[in-house]
């Protein structure tokens, strides 16, 4: 394989990506905020700031609609300009669609 799959994300050792009572305007929910502690150091020469590098290098991101829409649909840019693809069966008006028959 040319183009390895990678993920990139921050997750409790508990198996959580946030905290409880996750809502808009609280969107990490109630302490979720210290999963991303390590961000604090993104500018660094050493592990943090080698994922941070490595996350914006990615070529895409796929998302879950929760996530999309409690992100405030990262304002149509995740990072950079690289294309956003959520997993979903509802569609809001306006959102831009294109289908699994359609990627080349």
């Amino acid at each position: 394989m040319d183009d390895p799959i990678r993920l990139y994300m921050s997750m409790s050792l508990d198996g959580y990506v946030a905290g409880p009572d996750d809502q808009p305007g609280q969107e990490l929910g109630r302490g979720g905020g210290r999963l991303f502690n390590w961000l604090d150091d993104r500018k660094s020469d050493g592990p943090s700031g080698q994922v941070y590098r490595e996350a914006l290098a990615t070529g895409a991101v796929i998302s879950g609609r929760r996530t999309f829409e409690l992100a405030g649909r990262w304002q149509g840019d995740h990072h950079d300009g690289v294309p956003i693809f959520v997993l979903t069966h509802e569609v809001d008006d306006g959102d831009r669609v294109r289908r699994p028959e359609e990627a080349a």
